[in-house]
């Protein structure tokens, strides 16, 4: 689908990019310190998390939500460069992915 009107973009603020870390892994971690745990009790402790992103970063679901929970987790961002199913299964194997966005 193509379209002849002007190039439309969304701006966006610190507050957003804030709201969008404290989010998802981020949140369990704060939950955890404010009890004082280092992890929550009922879990062993996490390795590394994986994120497998398969939208563009400029999109706000790969730029916001899941490049800075990554990001704030501590985490390995794998790319796809578009959506695939079996390419996403062996990355998942390979990459030892803990969580899926798109």
């Amino acid at each position: 689908m193509f379209s002849t009107g002007f190039p439309k973009g969304v701006l966006t603020n610190q507050l957003a990019s804030i709201a969008a870390v404290f989010q998802g892994p981020a949140a369990q971690i704060r939950r955890a310190l404010r009890k004082g745990e280092t992890f929550p009790s009922s879990a062993p402790p996490p390795s590394q998390p994986a994120f497998l992103l398969s939208v563009p970063l400029f999109h706000v679901t790969g730029g916001q939500a899941i490049l800075l929970g990554a990001t704030v987790a501590g985490g390995k961002l794998v790319l796809m460069h578009k959506w695939d199913v079996e390419k996403g299964i062996q990355l998942i194997k390979e990459e030892k992915v803990t969580a899926v966005g798109g």
